[in-house]
């Protein structure tokens, strides 16, 4: 799972909406984010995660990537750095060197990979439960009001 605010050109054809979401997914460097879920439940709980510390109260936008998709792209462990601990322990970094990044951008355009997306309404909802069930959602969240 990669976070990704704008990636709706991956919906188009060609090589101009690949190279926007090329730029979009390494704007931060070679060293890509990723959440590493096996569950729905895993997918909830880093969108609350990481909705919990933004000002954005518009809806979480992610695209999900399969491990095809990472064919020679190294992953590792790293510590993520959202409210939510259990959420930290599934961050990984994807080292999209030279032109992996590209190549990972080419593949979901191929597969027309779906922009997901968790509406604001349900983020606060999921929030409460996370924290009815103890987990610790920052107070001052737009989720928790």
């Amino acid at each position: 799972m990669v976070k990704r605010s704008n990636w709706t050109r991956l919906r188009e054809d060609g090589d101009e909406a690949v190279e926007a979401a090329t730029a979009e997914l390494l704007r931060q460097g070679s060293n890509v984010s990723v959440y590493e879920c096996a569950s729905a439940a895993d997918r909830q709980l880093v969108a609350v995660a990481l909705s919990a510390t933004r000002q954005s109260r518009q809806a979480f936008q992610y695209i999900e990537i399969s491990s095809s998709d990472l064919g020679g792209i190294r992953v590792s462990r790293s510590d993520g750095a959202t409210p939510l601990p259990r959420a930290n322990r599934l961050h990984r970094d994807l080292d999209l060197v030279g032109d992996r990044g590209r190549l990972l951008v080419e593949r979901l355009a191929q597969r027309r990979a779906p922009i997901e997306e968790i509406r604001a309404e349900h983020l606060r909802k999921l929030a409460a439960q996370l924290l009815a069930g103890g987990h610790p959602v920052p107070p001052e969240s737009w989720l928790l009001r």
